[in-house]
């Protein structure tokens, strides 16, 4: 995983992955696991919209994201590969 140094961070998921895993609130509870909105499920491509079938229209979002230490173990357990840590910007 790579070290992103001193400074806030935020835990970033790919709208074009599933993210539908029993690990799912982190430490934290940065996430909640549910459907997909039907606003956010129709911006997907084809084969996203796919993937998000196969795994019942269920995602992961990200309503508290404020709480995430940037520990890293969602980026860890994420089976699609869809999270990511971002340096924050400052005041954000």
């Amino acid at each position: 995983m790579p070290q992103l140094g001193p400074g806030p961070r935020s835990s970033i998921t790919d709208a074009a992955k599933p993210r539908a895993t029993a690990w799912s609130s982190g430490p934290n509870d940065v996430f909640e696991i549910g459907r997909i909105a039907d606003g956010d499920f129709s911006l997907l491509s084809p084969l996203a919209k796919l993937r998000v079938l196969a795994h019942r229209r269920r995602t992961a979002y990200t309503p508290n994201a404020d709480a995430c230490g940037a520990c890293g173990l969602c980026v860890v357990a994420c089976p699609e590969g869809a999270i990511t840590l971002v340096r924050r910007p400052a005041g954000g």
